[in-house]
């Protein structure tokens, strides 16, 4: 049995697509706001 690694953004992104959801926009706003949360912790 061999484990494959997934990619999890192209996946989102095809499941978006039935959903009209932008999946790049949204990973740029996660790291936005992880940039933010970085900066507040002094990071």
């Amino acid at each position: 049995m061999a484990l494959r690694a997934r990619d999890l953004w192209s996946e989102l992104r095809e499941r978006g697509r039935r959903f009209n959801v932008d999946v790049d926009r949204a990973e740029r706003e996660l790291n936005e706001a992880e940039e933010r949360w970085l900066r507040r912790l002094g990071q």
